[in-house]
């Protein structure tokens, strides 16, 4: 009877993959490709600095890839040309002047803060 007993509890049983039971092997990771990865974003990281400096700079409309842009004057700088200059009568100053003035005044009583009554 006790050599029954000792078969019994040297069992081994098969999982079973059910819904009340779920059963799913666990994997490891190869560390090969986890390196690969640290290595890509690492060399992303060390070019992001200088390729937001290039980005920064002014493009010309037609460059295509402001990243990767290596031209040295990209977009060139041409002044307006003025057409016609026209200047403000002193009638317009002083309308001006005194338009921005009620304005002032308006801002200011805006920034006081009413008493409440408590």
């Amino acid at each position: 009877m006790f050599e029954w007993f000792k078969r019994i509890l040297n069992l081994k049983s098969k999982a079973v993959c059910s819904p009340l039971h779920p059963y799913s092997p666990t994997t490891q990771e190869d560390p090969r490709v986890m390196e690969s990865i640290k290595r890509t974003r690492a060399s992303i990281k060390q070019q992001e600095i200088s390729m937001n400096m290039r980005a920064l700079k002014s493009h010309a409309a037609e460059c295509n890839d402001t990243w990767t842009c290596t031209k040295d004057p990209c977009f060139i700088l041409e002044p307006d040309k003025i057409v016609s200059e026209a200047r403000a009568t002193q009638e317009e100053i002083s309308r001006y002047n005194k338009q921005r003035k009620k304005n002032k005044q308006r801002l200011n009583n805006m920034k006081k803060a009413p008493v409440r009554k408590s």
